[in-house]
């Protein structure tokens, strides 16, 4: 693909820097937020050494899945109560709501894992709120290591913030048929991709769009480029001007005393108005109309003497 691996471009320098911190805040029972700047980066909630929450711009979080998916709607989000208003008008159960929390926080970190690690700062404070118990820290870090882990070993795997994949046009012909045997329906998961692929979505925005986990996506998006339903879009070729220039003579020739136009149809020339009454004409002229006089009258004296 002319680009890195997943392992070529993973930074290992900051997950020895992120493991060390989760260690050291499940170590000393930690609360408050262990926050990883970076790009994407995220955070991670404490209590009493125990995740309650990870959270990264590079993954939706089980807010957004619930909405997405519209089990949950935004006002039911933000009435009183929250999260716990929420799944409860959505029928969620606690565990069912403990497993979602478990799956938005393991696919939060991948995000934070297959990006970059700038720095480690944990900010102990006031208890942080979240479904459950909260989870282990090292457990939940190890999950996230082994995902990535998985995505690395497949052929033709794809980075979710770096590619931009697109499906085959209407014109390549029945883009699902070349998947999946006749009389079975897609997948959904392949049929949202499909949907939304179209170049310029990397595998992050097909997840949030669509409502669904960035590890599912960039897994599947990886497999599909390897089965041809996914590939990578033309290379943008910039538009250039092709039509003709037409180049002036350095010393343009002069016309021909017969071709040349009239004075009065060259556009541009000042035209020499008639003086105003009572205006005062050019000294010059008057010196030389006065010289002219004066030989006619000295003329015809000579005549009227002879």
């Amino acid at each position: 693909m002319g680009v890195p691996g997943v392992r070529e471009s993973l930074d290992l320098a900051g997950h020895l820097r992120l493991k060390a911190w989760v260690a050291r805040a499940a170590a000393e029972a930690v609360t408050g937020a262990l926050r990883a700047p970076g790009s994407p980066g995220g955070v991670l909630r404490f209590r009493d050494g125990l995740v309650t929450v990870a959270e990264s711009a590079g993954a939706p979080g089980a807010q957004a899945l619930l909405i997405r998916t519209g089990r949950v709607s935004d006002e039911d989000w933000a009435r009183d109560g929250g999260a716990d208003h929420a799944t409860s008008t959505a029928h969620i159960g606690a565990a069912h709501r403990e497993v979602l929390q478990w799956m938005a926080n393991q696919d939060a970190l991948f995000a934070v894992l297959v990006g970059s690690i700038d720095a480690c700062v944990l900010e102990p404070g006031p208890s942080v709120p979240g479904a459950g118990r909260g989870q282990d820290a090292g457990a939940l870090l190890d999950a996230a290591f082994r995902k990535l882990d998985a995505l690395a070993l497949l052929p033709r795997a794809i980075l979710p913030y770096r590619e931009r994949l697109i499906a085959p046009s209407a014109d390549d012909g029945d883009r699902t048929a070349r998947s999946w045997s006749a009389g079975m329906r897609p997948p959904a998961l392949r049929t949202a991709i499909l949907d939304y692929a179209d170049g310029r979505r990397t595998a992050r925005d097909i997840a949030f769009v669509a409502g669904r986990s960035l590890y599912p996506v960039t897994v599947e998006m990886s497999r599909m480029l390897a089965e041809g339903l996914l590939h990578e879009p033309p290379p943008r070729i910039e538009r250039v001007d092709t039509s003709p220039v037409r180049v002036l003579p350095r010393n343009p020739p002069l016309p021909s005393p017969g071709s040349a136009p009239a004075l009065d149809a060259l556009p541009g020339l000042p035209q020499r108005g008639t003086a105003a009454a009572g205006a005062t004409e050019d000294p010059a002229s008057q010196k030389t109309a006065a010289s002219w006089r004066d030989f006619l009258r000295l003329g015809r004296t000579g005549e009227s003497r002879n």
